[in-house]
């Protein structure tokens, strides 16, 4: 990964921040000169039925990731538990994913099933609405964040 971001921009360098173990991916962060995170990687190995693959702005190599549904289950299912306030990020995440790709359910309730996973009642959005807001607040690095912006991503459907 070091060589492909230093072949990509040289300024930028690699921070280890989770070593791999059993059953948690290794991961790390592409940093800036000033050691500011640019972007996040998690890297596994185990096997993954729901993975495409993806072309590298490096070379054009072809590399394996999670397909799109499979991040958005991931995330779905994270947020849908009353640890949501931990997972902020992922409510983020999924209203941007939703601007880039079609979201098909059917397949997201397939790789609930063949995954084990049921979601939650996400009873934490009415029980939790200041430690929700507290959790937004505490982001960092979104521009234009408002009051206002909180509440589209909680109730808004994009589009």
């Amino acid at each position: 990964m070091q060589s492909a971001v230093k072949k990509v921009d040289s300024s930028l360098d690699i921070q280890i921040n989770r070593v791999f173990g059993e059953w948690k991916s290794a991961g790390s962060k592409i940093v800036n000169e000033s050691k500011e995170k640019i972007a996040s990687i998690d890297l596994s190995v185990r096997q993954n039925r729901f993975c495409e693959p993806y072309i590298s702005y490096v070379n054009e190599i072809s590399i394996n990731g999670a397909s799109l549904s499979k991040m958005l289950s991931d995330k779905i299912y994270e947020i849908s538990e009353e640890n949501v306030c931990r997972r902020i990020k992922d409510v983020l995440d999924i209203y941007i994913i939703s601007f880039i790709t079609e979201i098909d359910t059917d397949e997201l309730h397939q790789i609930w099933k063949e995954t084990g996973r049921e979601l939650g009642n996400f009873g934490a959005y009415k029980t939790k609405s200041v430690e929700l807001k507290e959790a937004y607040d505490k982001m960092k690095g979104i521009k234009n964040k408002s009051e206002r912006n909180l509440w589209l991503l909680f109730l808004k459907k994009p589009g």
